[in-house]
């Protein structure tokens, strides 16, 4: 079968999908999600409950039924991770050519592909633009303060905190989808104190961006928002682009993604949600539960479906997760049940932090002598603070772990180098990629230096290389000879690659690799003394690799696809436990699950629970480190953290758990007041059979 659509002629080769074989295996609930006729649809889907199989189904479906053709079916999740796992699904089930065609990706990724469409027409001078990382942000967040006359005569601690607030109330306003014309509108009813002249630095701060040809996160989303919402043939364009829209972890959407989401479906209103509101544990960084609770009444006659049978977890783990979110404002009823009993979940109350650190890596250390793989162990806590005597305790017994959603592929530094030497090969008047690399490898060009070549060019106009050739020409300025000798060396490096990029004769894989080479920069890791020095080499060459391997068109176009990666899409060693934050774990599952630190300003948050939204959005944080659990869970607090006395959380009466008794360890007897801890026997590395 041949059609035409907006990607053009499209043959369709349908695999020999058998539907009724499919919806055969599918329990009630979930049939009927799958099934659900065209309009709007809620699926409010438990942890463990199968939610990918029905989302991947019901692509399959339309794809089968032919409801839609690829192009026409857009499908929204929060990581490319779990975007890649449902596209796989689909063409195992309806062919690698129809799924090959689905619009898929993370938001952001999504409407990257959307804004490349429309850059100028957002204000952007080409396809080209660049997607800065935070720190780049702050720089320009710091530069629009001054201007606007909010950072003033600070020091540098007082600064750095000044711009960090400057910069997440501009990012706050960004994801409730206001440009600064709308904050303008609403300024003086915000009652937020400073607010006109934080929208004042937020005009200078859009204006840097695109002065630069530049974006940050939120901008992926808000220009395309803000055009469709000024230029009415561009939006009914994107609103009849998609004939259906699905979306994965809708619990997590904020204002501006809802928006977004609710303009791409205007035109047909098929919009297909998949979430579980007691899974929402990002309302802090701008997710609004509210959004999902909501959905009904933004869309009358909305299809409402619960998906609560768990195929992941025991009864015995699953009773205290669920009773303690039900306090909160929920929707659908859920209630996670399972046909699986297990284990009760453990609980303990150790003398202090060492004790419980102890007996949580005894434990972990018998279950793998026992046999448990040890990427089906993690430890999860509320936040990092307290990861440290963990860790220590890991070390101390010789067990490999492995931090979960550590630092983000885009923040490593050699990742940040890299791609700092990449823009300039864009845009060879990049300041803020120039300053980060204008000493790396040390060539004598300091701060003071490198400022003066950005202050040069800004001045004479013209390309950072001819500023770098003017300043060493140029007698009266005083620089190191050293300096002055690689100020030409690599402005002939900047314009080889800039002339390299404009003619897409090479890869980009191949101009970083010649950028790395003529610069030495390996070497100089290495030199320097780095002890990570060979673990950048292999990140640079995997990047190198991935740059050649005809997947990009341009440098630019790879760039944009390395921002947007996260810590969530990257390959993690298997022969480790996890320690990870819940945050961090999310979408995770383990045979087993520890729960630490379960005391009283820890879990909840003393911080979390001043917010208004604080005490619930604790309770769901617990209801998914608890979830993540197939077969056990262990839960414990201690009755002194760093000699200071702590209590309990009240979330061990809430889930029903009861008071926790004091023990030396998981499984051992109740004990009476403070006791001395055992001897621990070192424990070597198993070998695999």
């Amino acid at each position: 079968m041949r059609t035409t659509g907006l990607r053009g002629t499209h043959i369709l080769r349908m695999s020999s999908f058998d539907l009724q074989a499919a919806l055969s295996s599918l329990n009630p609930e979930q049939r009927e999600a799958v099934l659900v006729d065209d309009g709007s649809c809620l699926v409010v889907a438990g942890a463990g409950t199968g939610k990918t199989r029905v989302l991947t189904l019901r692509i399959s479906r339309l794809l089968a039924e032919r409801r839609a053709r690829p192009w026409e079916v857009l499908a929204v999740t929060f990581t490319n991770k779990a975007a890649r796992e449902i596209r796989e699904r689909v063409a195992h089930a309806v062919g690698e050519a129809e799924a090959a065609g689905l619009w898929m990706g993370s938001f952001h990724g999504v409407s990257l592909r959307i804004l490349r469409r429309h850059a100028q027409a957002c204000g952007l001078r080409n396809d080209s633009f660049k997607i800065l990382d935070e720190d780049a942000q702050q720089v320009l967040a710091k530069d629009a303060g001054i201007a606007a006359g909010v950072i003033e005569d600070l020091d540098a601690k007082d600064l750095k905190r000044r711009v960090r607030e400057l910069h997440a109330a501009i990012q706050a306003w960004k994801e409730e989808g206001w440009i600064p014309d709308d904050v303008a509108a609403q300024v003086d009813l915000m009652r937020l104190p400073g607010a006109r002249e934080t929208l004042a630095a937020y005009r200078h701060y859009q204006a840097s961006l695109l002065e630069r040809n530049a974006c940050d996160f939120a901008d992926l989303l808000l220009h395309p928002l803000a055009l469709w919402r000024r230029d009415a043939d561009v939006r009914k364009e994107w609103e009849g682009r998609f004939r259906q829209i699905l979306v994965d972890e809708f619990q997590d959407t904020n204002r501006l993604q809802y928006e977004w989401l609710r303009i791409l479906a205007a035109g047909h209103g098929n919009l297909f949600c998949v979430g579980d509101p007691d899974q929402s544990i990002y309302e802090w960084r701008g997710a609004r539960p509210a959004i999902m609770l909501g959905f009904p009444k933004d869309f009358p006659g909305a299809r409402l479906v619960t998906v609560d049978r768990n195929y992941r977890s025991t009864q015995e783990i699953l009773e205290p997760a669920n009773r303690i979110v039900e306090a909160n404002q929920r929707l659908g009823g859920k209630r996670l049940k399972s046909d699986v009993s297990g284990a009760a979940v453990e609980t303990a109350l150790f003398d202090d932090e060492r004790s419980e650190a102890n007996a949580v890596v005894q434990e972990v250390i018998s279950w793998l002598r026992k046999g448990t793989p040890a990427q089906e162990i993690a430890i999860l806590l509320r936040s990092a603070g307290p990861m440290r005597t963990i860790e220590q305790a890991l070390r101390l017994q010789s067990v490999p772990y492995e931090v979960v959603g550590g630092q983000r592929f885009d923040e490593r530094r050699e990742v940040r180098d890299a791609m700092a030497y990449l823009r300039l090969a864009v845009d060879p008047t990049d300041d803020l990629a120039f300053l980060r690399i204008a000493n790396i490898p040390v060539r004598g060009l300091g701060e003071t230096s490198a400022q003066a070549v950005v202050a040069r060019r800004l001045r004479d106009g013209g390309s950072i290389a001819d500023a770098l050739r003017a300043m060493a020409a140029d007698s009266s300025v005083r620089l190191q000879a050293r300096a002055r000798q690689a100020m030409p060396e690599l402005a002939d490096l900047l314009d080889e690659a800039a002339e390299a990029a404009a003619s897409g004769l090479r890869s980009p894989g191949a101009i970083l690799e010649a950028m790395l080479d003529a610069t030495g920069y390996v070497g100089w890791l290495r030199d320097s003394g780095d002890d990570l020095a060979d673990q950048r080499a292999e990140v640079l060459a995997e990047m190198v690799a991935e740059g050649s391997s005809g997947r990009f068109e341009s440098v630019g176009q790879w760039l944009q696809e390395i921002a947007l990666l996260s810590a969530a899409d990257e390959a993690k060693d298997l022969e480790r436990i996890r320690l990870s934050t819940v945050h961090a774990a999310k979408g995770l599952e383990y045979d087993i699950v520890f729960s630490p630190c379960f005391e009283d300003g820890i879990m909840p948050n003393a911080r979390a629970v001043q917010e208004a939204y604080g005490r619930a959005e604790e309770r769901r944080i617990v209801h998914v480190a608890w979830t993540r659990a197939r077969k056990r869970l262990y839960v414990s607090c201690a009755a002194s953290r760093h000699g200071q006395r702590t209590l309990p959380s009240p979330f061990f009466e809430e889930s029903g758990l009861g008071a926790p008794q004091r023990r030396h360890c998981f499984g051992g007897p109740v004990v009476q007041g403070p006791s001395a801890r055992a001897p621990q026997q070192r424990f070597a590395p198993w070998r695999r059979r």
